[in-house]
């Protein structure tokens, strides 16, 4: 409704704007659901998997759906309903919209292996959303070392609690056998050894799936247990799940160094600040989470009119408040999200 009115208020344009007509999908039949559309040329919605997979055969050829959500198996869907189809029939022209953890996953590890890092460290929250994090990235981890014929392992460190967190990263950076050296040297010295616990050389990277809670209480455990050699610093990585601009400027503290990925929306410095002034003013007490639904849904409706050559042109992208946006070939809008750094307590946006 923000991108509606924000539309409506250039005069000019106010004569091609859409009629809108909302349809509540809650306790209506997919049946039902098409029968509401009536005429209806453009879809935004629905958000549920199982409300999209519902509608999708049963979807008049002239309507173009943008679907809040991205089922599982787009391509073997969309290879069904070819198989059973006539030659003449048409299917509905559908696109996907979704704010998917597992893009963010797949962006980490793809910047982090053109970086030429190759031993990274990914610690994941025992949390389905985060344990689908992780194996996405160590997926796409696996893929592009066999694709590239390079050797690129992953050590993964899985927590439930801060107790099994500071034992796995400790474990993985080899911080406590390192801690056993020492004291099996002081005990067949019977001398105390001036020593410091020395982690791993080859780690590289460490790339954080956790809550932002946890992501706070992360940082300093690792900062602890890393021994840099050579001023050489292991930059630790995050995605926007790790980020909550609620609790005040005091979080920045434990998140100091923190690479991160999230919207531009988010990000200090946008080009979109009379948008956030007035959304300020109207919704001032929104929620970080309701502060992305909101780059969502007003994305979702200014891509209706650049789906077209969105979808035409592969390499053409639309920059939204959710990330660069581009469609590729099943249909799926791809979303390319910015870095930021924490520094001095606030965060920063990197350019690289």
């Amino acid at each position: 409704m923000a991108a509606y009115f924000n539309a409506s208020s250039n005069a000019s344009a106010e004569a091609k704007l859409p009629r809108l007509d909302f349809v509540d999908t809650a306790d209506k039949t997919p049946e039902e659901i098409i029968a509401s559309l009536g005429d209806t040329r453009f879809v935004i919605g629905p958000l549920l998997k199982d409300t999209i997979d519902a509608l999708i055969p049963l979807l008049p050829p002239t309507v173009n759906m943008l679907a809040l959500n991205r089922p599982d198996g787009i391509v073997g869907t969309m290879e069904l309903l070819n198989e059973i189809a006539l030659p003449e029939t048409t299917f509905a022209d559908i696109k996907y919209f979704a704010l998917a953890p597992e893009d963010e996953a797949l962006q980490l590890a793809q910047y982090i292996f053109d970086k030429g890092l190759r031993a990274p460290i990914v610690i994941a929250s025992q949390n389905s959303l985060y344990e689908r994090m992780n194996d996405t990235f160590v997926d796409k981890w696996n893929r592009l070392s066999d694709i590239h014929r390079i050797t690129a392992n992953v050590t993964s460190v899985s927590f439930s609690d801060s107790g099994s967190l500071k034992d796995g990263i400790t474990e993985a950076l080899d911080v406590a056998q390192s801690n056993e050296r020492i004291n099996q040297i002081e005990y067949m010295t019977n001398d105390e050894v001036y020593n410091m616990p020395r982690s791993r050389r080859d780690i590289d990277a460490i790339i954080a799936f956790a809550s932002p809670q946890d992501t706070e209480l992360l940082n300093p455990i690792i900062e602890a247990s890393l021994n840099p050699y050579d001023g050489k610093q292991v930059p630790v990585y995050a995605t926007s799940r790790s980020m909550d601009y609620d609790s005040g400027k005091n979080q920045w503290r434990d998140l100091q160094n923190i690479h991160f990925l999230d919207m531009p929306w988010l990000m200090p410095e946008h080009k979109w600040q009379s948008l956030a002034q007035l959304t300020q003013e109207t919704w001032p007490e929104r929620t970080t989470l309701q502060n992305r639904l909101f780059a969502f849904g007003y994305d979702a409706y200014n891509l209706l009119s650049n789906v077209g050559y969105l979808s035409t042109l592969p390499y053409a992208s639309y920059e939204g408040l959710s990330g660069q946006l581009s469609i590729n070939e099943h249909g799926e809008v791809i979303r390319l999200l910015p870095q930021g750094i924490i520094r001095n307590e606030e965060v920063q946006r990197l350019t690289e």
